[in-house]
């Protein structure tokens, strides 16, 4: 589901959300087994301001939640040793799919239009426990483009 609200003449809030149930259906032999119904989740919001400094420029702010199981298992089926026989033992074991963490994305970017066929955006990306690895540092980004038409 998507939004998109107008606060004021140049100032807008949007968002989006999903739920997911995904029936990964018949498992066969391999690594992963009998794999269960996953439940995931995504969503953003933020926060979008124009002609703010200048004319046709533009401020974001952003929060998001990239796309997460929030529930499912699978019975994971690997080799663990050796028989003196030969036969490779192989040990099965429930694991849960749901990450620990919880991947949270802050973001704030500025668009400029540089006349009718260029503009230059900036953008700073904060990553707290990216990858949803619960306990890892924040990552950051920051990206320059400048587009040109053509």
């Amino acid at each position: 589901m998507t939004a998109r609200l107008a606060l004021a003449d140049r100032l807008a809030l949007f968002g989006q959300g999903s739920l997911g149930l995904t029936d990964p259906g018949a498992t066969g032999q391999g690594l992963l087994e009998e794999v269960s119904a996953l439940r995931s989740s995504s969503f953003a919001l933020g926060l979008s301001g124009r002609d703010l400094l200048t004319e046709s420029d533009r401020l974001t702010l952003a929060v998001a939640q990239p796309l997460r199981v929030d529930a499912g298992s699978a019975m994971l089926d690997r080799p663990v040793g050796r028989s003196f026989d030969g036969r490779i033992l192989r040990r099965a074991d429930r694991v849960d799919l749901a990450p620990e963490g919880r991947e949270i994305d802050l973001e704030l970017g500025y668009r400029l239009a540089l006349g009718d066929r260029r503009e230059l955006s900036l953008n700073w990306l904060t990553q707290l426990e990216p990858g949803h690895r619960q306990g890892a540092g924040p990552a950051h980004a920051i990206a320059i483009r400048l587009r040109s038409a053509f």
